[in-house]
């Protein structure tokens, strides 16, 4: 549970996205931190 709390964390910080929306991106992706931030930078 830690792991995803940082990702979202790591997630909110570059893009300054909500914790919904960083978590959304990142169930999305399958767990893949490079792919939501560029999923998140594309929205």
């Amino acid at each position: 549970m830690d792991e995803i709390l940082e990702k979202i964390d790591t997630l909110r910080r570059r893009t300054g996205a909500s914790y919904r929306e960083a978590k959304e991106a990142l169930d999305a992706c399958g767990g893949d931190v490079v792919a939501a931030l560029i999923r998140l930078e594309e929205t």
